[in-house]
C-alpha cells in the first residue's frame, strides 16, 4: 500500500529589524519605510503582487501603519509601528498569500520558490530577520483517517504525540482539546493556542472541512 503524504509551509510571519539605530524622528519620517522598500525589492513583491498600497486590511496587533495588495483575495501585509522602532517591521503571509506568491513567482521568473530560497533572496545589509511564526502542514491524501478514532486512541494512551528535540524524542504532555459533532471528534488540538507557545498541533479532516 502506497501512502501519499504532502508536506509544506502553510502560513508564516517574519520580523525585520534594522541594523541601524534610528532616533524617534528618523524612524517615524523615513527609517521604517526604508526597511519596507528594501524588503519589497529583495522579495520582488512589487513585481509579484504589483498593486501594493496603503493597507486596507487589519494590521497585526501593535502595528500602526502598513501596506497590502489592494482588494486581494488573500491576507498579506507588511507593517510597522511609527513610534517604536524596536518592534521592527512585520511581514505576514497567510497560507493563501504564500501559495499565490509561489505560483506567481513561477510564472514571472520561471523558477520554483520555497521558504529556504526565499530567505536567501531577502538577505540584506539593511536588516536582520527572524521567523516569529511558521505553520507546517502534513496532508495524508485519501487515507480514510478517522479523527474520532485518533481521539479515542489518545485518551486510552494507545497513541502518543512525541516531539523531536535534537536526536531525542519526548512525550508531549500538552493539553488536548476537541471539537465534536454528534459526539464524534472532528478536530483535535494539542497544545495551547496562545502567545509564546512553542508548538501547536491541529489534526482534522481537511477534505470534510473544504466540502462544508
Amino acid at each position: 500500500m502506497i501512502i501519499l503524504i504532502n508536506t509544506d509551509i502553510d502560513q508564516f510571519t517574519l520580523v525585520l529589524q534594522s541594523k541601524d539605530n534610528y532616533t524617534f524622528d528618523e524612524w517615524h519620517e523615513w527609517g521604517a519605510i526604508h526597511i519596507v522598500n528594501e524588503f519589497l525589492f529583495k522579495a520582488k513583491l512589487l513585481t509579484i503582487f504589483k498593486n501594493i498600497d496603503l493597507s486596507d486590511v487589519k494590521l497585526p496587533e501593535g502595528y500602526t501603519f502598513g501596506y497590502a495588495p489592494k482588494k486581494a483575495p488573500f491576507y498579506f501585509c507588511i507593517a510597522y509601528n511609527e513610534s517604536f522602532s524596536r518592534m521592527g517591521v512585520i511581514v505576514k503571509f497567510s497560507a493563501h498569500a504564500w501559495a499565490e506568491y509561489k505560483q506567481r513567482f513561477k510564472i514571472n521568473f520561471n523558477e520554483n520558490i520555497n521558504l529556504h530560497n526565499f530567505f536567501k533572496m531577502i538577505e540584506s545589509t539593511e536588516y536582520t530577520y527572524r521567523l516569529s511564526r511558521v505553520d507546517v502542514y502534513c496532508d495524508f491524501i485519501n487515507e480514510g483517517i478517522d479523527i474520532d478514532k485518533i481521539k479515542r486512541s489518545l485518551e486510552n494512551k494507545r497513541l502518543q504525540v512525541r516531539y523531536l528535540n535534537s536526536a531525542v524524542t519526548r512525550k508531549n504532555n500538552s493539553k488536548i482539546t476537541y471539537i465534536s459533532d454528534n459526539f464524534k471528534a472532528q478536530t483535535i488540538y494539542i497544545g495551547a493556542k496562545t502567545r509564546n507557545t512553542k508548538s501547536h498541533l491541529r489534526i482534522y479532516d481537511k477534505k470534510a472541512e473544504q466540502l462544508s
